[in-house]
Parts: C-alpha cells; structure tokens; sequence
C-alpha cells in the first residue's frame, strides 16, 4: 500500500469525506463536514486530512492546528467537536490502519507540529466493534493521556418492555422522585424552536452557578438543529405553562443518542423534574427502538477527580460505565 495525504479543501473533498465517515466503524456526526460547517469562519484553522492508496480513500482526519503560547503548533483532532481521530472505510485492515497511523506521524513530523491530540469516540457509538486502530495507535506511539468515565443506558433488551417495567430498571430513591413528578402531572414533550431558545437560557442560568458556560452559543444550537433536525433534539418538562426542565440531545450514530444538556428550574426542585425526564427520555428511546442513551461524563480534570454524587445519580438510573479515552503522540 502507498499512502499519499491531502489536505481537505471545501467543495471539492466534502462529498467522498461524508460518505467515508457515514459508512465507517468509527465516524460519527461529530466527524462531518456538515456538522463542523457550524463553527464561524475564522474560528479554526483548519488542517483537516483524507488518506489515499492510489485513487481510494482509506480513511480521514479532522483536525485544526492549536497555537502554543511557544510558537508551537498542535495537531488537534478536532478543537470543535466532542470526538476525533482517524476514520476509516470499512474492514480496513490492521496492517493498513497502522501504515494509516505511520503515515500522519510522519506527515504532523514534517509539517512542524509538536503534538498530535484527539478524543477518541467511545466503543458504544461504533457502528461496529472495530479495534484495529486502537491497536495501531499503540504500535505508532500514541500514548492514553487521560481517561473519563461516563455512563450509558442500553435499550435493546428494553424494547418490548412496558413503561412501569423500564421504570423497575432504576434504583428505589429515584423511581420515588419519577413517580413523584408523574403525580403532579407534569406534562413531556419535544420543543419548538421558541422553548429551546429558552431551555438553553435555563441550561446557561445552571451552568452559571458553577462558574462555567455551554459549549454552543444560543444561535449555534438553532444552526446544529437546523442542520440536523432529526439528529438534534431538544425535550422539556412543563408545569402548566412553565418550562421547568430540558434536555438537549445529539444522534451520535442511528440509534444512538447523548445527552449533551440538562437543566431544570430549581424553583421547581421537589416536583424532581430532572428524574422524572430522564425516566421519560427512556421510555422515548424505548419506543423508537433505539439502543443506547448515553448519560455523559461524570469525572473532572482529565479523569483524575470522580464527581461522586453524579456518579451515583447516573448509574441510578440503571447505567453502566464507558470509557473516553484523549490520545496524544509527542513529535
């Protein structure tokens, strides 16, 4: 195999970069072209890579190039999404994906690059079990940096079960907040465009109060929606009128979801919103037949500190560990 690198240049490589990340074990939507569209021009620079053997397209790379305050430059695969690393086709070999790995070493070498770095997308939203580059990375240098625990919820064997049996799934103090807020009649739905504006003013007002901020802009979660509307979703509990909790969801691959937000009107606390949605995005996932909602992360400073309580919260809920692994090589 002889392996040429190109950069990846708009319009031109866009419509074979999709179609490789859509049928490829690893690709998810934080790898396309269509999701990092969504970032304002000038915000990356760009240095994103597709991997040829002649006229094939083996595997790409999303990536942009991070300034150091030494004039260094990072390789980082990619600053604007939530995973990265190389994407292949399909059943490409072990062999191949670590000439793969070889290959953009030495390219990141050659370009002047101190590092290359990248979150890797966890084993559950692989569209299937695919581990040769795992292995190649190993074989190329690359190095676990760090490591986070979050936590998933699997369906499938849920998906002829009625809603008091996903309800028996979860542990007896939240199933007594569920029931709770199923009492007072709190009323779950998907939201209009008008109540995610104001589910991401309630996700901003929470994350306010311990010192940090959303990931996206209001406008940039209506532009994500936009651009995947039926990947981008967003639910909210209501008391009456009031919008007194949400969740704002992303369809990392066909049936498989990650809670990205959730956040409630503490006014409203003892009517346990947050439980009572949670339990219901279950049944949601439930019906369609989806396989796994995944709860997110529950550690802090790259792994080393477990937030205990949210932990605990998420695995109520009848989760289990996944791991996300940050990979780095040093060049």
């Amino acid at each position: 195999m002889s392996i040429t690198i190109k950069r990846y240049t708009e319009g031109e490589s866009e419509k074979i970069w999709e179609n490789l990340v859509l049928s490829s074990p690893q690709g998810t939507i934080f790898h396309t072209r269509r999701f990092l569209s969504y970032h304002p021009e000038g915000r990356f620079t760009d240095h994103s890579l597709l991997f040829f053997d002649g006229g094939k397209l083996l595997a790409v790379f999303p990536a942009a190039e991070v300034p150091e305050e030494t004039g260094s430059r990072i390789l980082k695969s990619h600053p604007g999404a939530s995973y990265g690393g190389i994407v292949t086709y399909n059943n490409l070999q072990t062999g191949d994906c670590i000439e793969l790995t070889e290959a953009l070493v030495s390219y990141a070498s050659r370009q002047g690059f101190k590092s290359i770095e990248f979150r890797a997308t966890e084993r559950i939203f692989h569209r299937c079990p695919a581990e040769q580059m795992e292995y190649a990375l190993l074989r190329s240098g690359f190095l676990r940096a760090y490591e986070e625990v979050g936590t998933y919820f699997d369906l499938e064997d849920h998906w002829s079960r009625s809603d008091d049996e996903i309800i028996m799934a979860i542990s007896e103090k939240p199933r007594r907040s569920i029931r709770r807020g199923l009492e007072h009649g709190l009323q779950f739905r998907l939201l209009s465009e008008k109540e995610t504006r104001d589910i991401h003013a309630l996700i901003t007002k929470n994350l306010t109060k311990h010192g940090a901020s959303p990931t996206h802009s209001e406008e940039e979660l209506m532009r994500l929606a936009s651009l995947f509307p039926t990947r981008v979703r967003s639910f909210g509990n209501f008391d009456g009128t009031a919008l007194i909790s949400g969740f704002v969801l992303f369809e990392i691959n066909p049936g498989k979801w990650h809670i990205f937000y959730a956040a409630m009107d503490y006014e409203y606390s003892k009517l346990y919103p947050l439980h009572l949605g949670l339990y219901q995005l279950l049944c949601w996932a439930r019906n369609n037949r989806y396989k796994y909602l995944n709860y997110g992360i529950s550690t802090e400073d790259r792994g080393r500190v477990i937030n205990s309580g949210l932990l605990k919260f998420k695995e109520s809920f009848g989760g289990n560990a996944v791991i996300r692994t940050y990979w780095t090589k040093q060049l």
